[in-house]
Parts: structure tokens; sequence; C-alpha cells
């Protein structure tokens, strides 16, 4: 009974490395064709003319790709939270991806600032509407 109970567990263990193995595989698949640029290449072409700080520019950024599981590079300002950002089916609970908006509503509600009109479809919209929280 023990062996039976010892071989589930590590059954389990490996299926669940194998489904987050491959949920990252899938996420990273979205951003195969694009260059992974340094941050200062990515700031400069993306981000400098609509974001003046760069340093929190960087830091929310770093926020986003750690829950996705991807680079900094490949992240772009129009990439939409409904196609490049979102998060695979199954796991959209599981991630921790959800408490992006859950954190900024948290900082919204301590800076008594109303955001519920704002819409937030792309990385872009993310990032004015965290720099406006800041």
């Amino acid at each position: 009974m023990k062996l039976l109970f010892i071989f589930l567990a590590i059954s389990v263990g490996i299926l669940f490395l194998w489904a987050t193995r491959s949920r990252k595989k899938k996420i990273r698949s979205r951003f195969i064709s694009r260059s992974n640029l340094s941050f200062e290449e990515l700031y400069k072409e993306y981000f400098l003319k609509d974001f003046p700080d760069k340093e929190l520019v960087r830091e929310l950024l770093e926020h986003v790709a750690s829950y996705l599981d991807i680079p900094v590079g490949v992240l772009r300002p129009n990439d939409s939270f409904n196609k490049e950002l979102k998060e695979e089916k199954g796991w959209e609970f599981d991630s921790g991806f959800d408490m992006l908006f859950i954190e900024m509503e948290e900082m919204a509600k301590k800076k008594d600032v109303d955001i519920e009109s704002i819409e937030i479809n792309t990385l872009k919209d993310y990032l004015k509407t965290m720099i406006l929280l800041y």
C-alpha cells in the first residue's frame, strides 16, 4: 500500500511538471519569431516615446514577463491580453497571471483612483494605468 502511494505521488508530480513545461512552451511559441532585444534596445525602440520613466518601465515589464515566464525583450506595447499575453487555457487561475490585475486594483483602491472605466487591452494600456497609480 505504501509503495502504491509513493508511486501515485511521483506520477502526479511528473504529470504536473510535464503540464507546466507544456504550458510554458506554448506561451513562448507565441514570441518565437520576435527578436529578444536587450532592455535598452526595447525601451528605445518601443517605449521611450510614451514612457519617459525608464526604470519604472523596466520594473513593470519584468513583472509582466515573470508571470508569463518569457524574456522581457520579446514584449511589445501592442501585445494584447487577449492574444499574445493570454494565459493558456486551463491555467487561467493557477498561473498567478491574474495577480497583475488584482495588484492593479489594490493599488487603485489605496490611491483612491477609479480605474473601472479604463480599458486595458494591451501591454501599453497596462503600463499607462500602472504608471498612473505609482
